[in-house]
């Protein structure tokens, strides 16, 4: 067992622990119980929710931030809701809004999406 494990680059200790998986359990035993990561704090029921009515009318990023907060009690930066809305296949445009003082501010505005750019 030691030379086994000392070729695929694992310990002595691991060696035995994945011996002993296999002997009790066969290969579902050395099968991961669950995906990598955490779970999303966004659910599915929640995540169409919410792509309904951005679908419906156009939204700043920061608009749908809020909206995430007090519809769903979810806090997600700016910067993971633009991630989620184009994971959603939403598409974005700039718009440069004129201030008063003559400066512009630049805008991202979320509208439509197409399935076929929805990621599963």
């Amino acid at each position: 067992m030691e030379d086994a494990a000392n070729i695929v680059g694992f310990s002595r200790a691991t060696g035995y622990n994945l011996q002993k998986l296999w002997n009790e359990g066969g290969l579902n035993a050395l099968r991961p119980k669950s995906g990598p990561g955490r779970s999303p704090r966004m659910t599915t029921v929640q995540r169409d929710q919410m792509k309904n009515i951005v679908a419906k009318t156009p939204m700043e990023t920061k608009s749908v931030r809020l909206l995430m907060k007090k519809e769903f009690n979810i806090d997600y930066s700016i910067k993971q809701v633009h991630t989620i809305l184009i994971n959603m296949g939403f598409r974005h445009e700039f718009l440069n809004e004129k201030l008063k003082q003559g400066r512009f501010k630049k805008k991202i505005l979320w509208f439509g999406y197409h399935e076929k750019l929805i990621k599963s």
